[in-house]
């Protein structure tokens, strides 16, 4: 092979003579496999490579580089990078994503009255044309909700762009769907239908090996199996104690200490749970059984007169 060859398959390798749609597609699959920090990347240099050339092209590198910034926590970031990109009138698909970003990106910074603005204008483009954006309008929507409390009117948004997704196909917005769903009936303390509806997200990404749908779950499993064993230890400790007192502290009687003893052991068992789905990579599984046990951990310290702080 040449030194001419060599250098044109190596500039070739390196992506600056790939199309914009390949390009786009292998930066787009970084995201789904939830490399956000290659997939940001790969989006940024898409958008000032192609900025001049496909201004249509550059727009949907900004979108995948606000989408990437988003999921990874950087909302300021979300909303700088499409304030200076212009809302295109002819290209509603677009204009929905970049609606719904700086809706996710509001919601998140509690600014909801941008986020229902934000929102409401991309319904709207929703109400004209069923576009394969429109199901993450109707997410977002469920999110502005589920932040103001507002637990069941999230649930039918949820639910509504969890039938949007699986009617066309959208693996990834099915999965964060289902996770959001999770969410909610953590929340209220539906525990089981909670892991129901996580194992179910877990299937719904992995099909559509959509790694990016888990990530969250895995970064919080950091922080929730370094708690939960420092609490499960604690109560071990208190109840080890108090079995070998002679003379019980106010408000602990013998039956709430048996009873602690048998609600140590379920809960032990439930982490045991949590920990092989954690294991497995079932990380949506694997917190919704953690919060469960984190709930009932702290409710038997308050029982034996401890503090979870």
């Amino acid at each position: 092979m040449s030194i001419a060859a060599v250098f044109a398959l190596a500039i070739s390798c390196d992506g600056r003579h790939q199309s914009p749609r390949a390009t786009f597609e292998h930066a787009e699959q970084a995201f789904l496999h939830g490399q956000l920090d290659h997939s940001h990347d790969e989006a940024e240099r898409g958008y000032q490579r192609f900025r001049n050339s496909s201004p249509e092209w550059a727009l949907k590198f900004r979108i995948l580089e606000a989408k990437a910034a988003l999921w990874q926590g950087l909302y300021e970031d979300v909303l700088s990078l499409l304030s200076s990109e212009s809302v295109p009138a002819d290209q509603p698909d677009l204009a929905i994503s970049m609606l719904t970003l700086v809706g996710v990106a509001n919601v998140n910074t509690h600014n909801f009255t941008e986020a229902e603005r934000s929102l409401g204008d991309a319904s709207k483009l929703c109400a004209t044309s069923v576009l394969a954006s429109c199901g993450y309008v109707l997410q977002a929507r469920g999110l502005l909700a589920s932040e103001r409390a507002q637990s069941t009117s999230a649930e039918e948004f949820y639910d509504l762009s969890l039938a949007f997704a699986r009617s066309h196909g959208d693996s990834f917005l099915e999965s964060d769907s289902l996770l959001n769903l999770g969410a909610e009936s953590l929340s209220q303390e539906r525990y089981d239908e909670a892991i129901d509806r996580s194992q179910a997200a877990y299937q719904a990404a992995k099909a559509a090996d959509a790694e990016a749908a888990m990530a969250k779950a895995k970064d919080a499993w950091g922080s929730m199996s370094t708690d939960v064993p420092k609490m499960v230890a604690a109560l071990q400790s208190r109840v080890d104690m108090l079995s070998k007192s002679h003379h019980l502290p106010a408000g602990v009687t013998k039956d709430s200490l048996a009873s602690a003893k048998s609600g140590l052991d379920s809960i032990k068992s439930a982490w045991s749970d949590a920990s092989a789905a954690a294991g497995s990579g079932d990380f949506a599984t694997a917190m919704t059984k953690a919060s469960a046990v984190k709930d009932q951990a702290t409710a038997l310290m308050q029982s034996l007169g401890m503090t979870s702080g």
